[in-house]
């Protein structure tokens, strides 16, 4: 089977001691960004991939219908809303986590086409567990970082695909946050002053990058899409982007094949 087709078609980390009796299984208790909160699990659009851009675009923009008219995407999500199995049928030793904002997640693009997917079959099927979430920040996938390793959730390699620094996860219960961005910067408060202080929100970056560094004990990969993320050891990936998603915002289906075989071959000596 050719997986670049445009339409989709190790080493366990060693438990830190007196962690031993951690159950594994249970949930995680990850974030949840508050605009997803009871929408219904399985849906055919979402986010800038909505039914309104996808209707524009089969009229108005040249080769759009050819590629993507005979194209179906279903998200269908968990029922912590991610984009992958219930938490208790992930056999999370085995597998590599990929954790990330709407790239990670795969907006506009069917499940054979994600980053996971692509993933996972270049390491001959090894699981790769989506953990993205659309329009998150440096902050959110720190949080869920610390969540994953307090849950004794030890995989065999994590990947991290990087926002703009700019972006801020608001906690606003336990688990629910609001996400800020370039969305937001024309509205006074918390998320506009974190973005407009470009030098806090770069420190802060590089001090997440430097805490998730240290709390896994397993091979991990970092990648931005932010041509601004310019911080030691991650590595930037819009320079290599092929082609678009279905919202013709997001990388499609050539890239994230073209990206997931680099991934796979600087991360397969390390898990094997």
């Amino acid at each position: 089977m050719d997986n670049t087709l445009v339409c989709g078609t190790g080493n366990l980390g060693s438990i830190p001691d007196g962690d031993t009796n951690i159950n594994i299984s249970m949930n995680p208790n990850l974030l949840i960004t508050k605009d997803i909160v009871g929408k219904p699990p399985v849906v055919r659009f979402r986010g800038t991939d909505s039914e309104s851009r996808y209707i524009y675009n089969l009229v108005n923009t040249p080769d759009f219908k050819d590629q993507w008219a005979n194209c179906p995407i279903t998200y269908s999500l968990n029922s912590d809303y991610y984009r992958c199995p219930e938490w208790k049928d992930i056999e999370w030793d085995k597998s590599v986590l990929l954790l990330g904002d709407s790239w990670a997640f795969g907006l506009g693009l069917d499940l054979p086409s994600t980053f996971a997917s692509r993933l996972s079959h270049e390491l001959n099927g090894t699981p790769v567990v989506n953990l993205g979430q659309t329009g998150t920040s440096w902050t959110f996938a720190w949080i869920n970082s610390v969540r994953l390793v307090e849950a004794g959730i030890r995989p065999r390699a994590v990947v991290y695909i990087w926002t703009d620094m700019a972006r801020y996860a608001q906690l606003l219960e336990d688990n629910i946050t609001y996400s800020y961005g370039a969305w937001d910067l024309d509205q006074p408060g918390l998320g506009r002053e974190y973005a407009l202080d470009q030098t806090h929100s770069r420190n802060m970056s590089i001090e997440i990058l430097r805490s998730v560094r240290t709390m896994w004990s397993c091979p991990q990969l970092h990648y931005t899409w932010s041509k601004h993320t310019d911080l030691p050891g991650v590595h930037y990936l819009g320079n290599s982007e092929l082609d678009k998603a279905r919202d013709l915002i997001h990388p499609g289906p050539r890239s994230t094949a073209q990206w997931a075989r680099s991934m796979a071959q600087e991360l397969s000596s390390k898990i094997n």
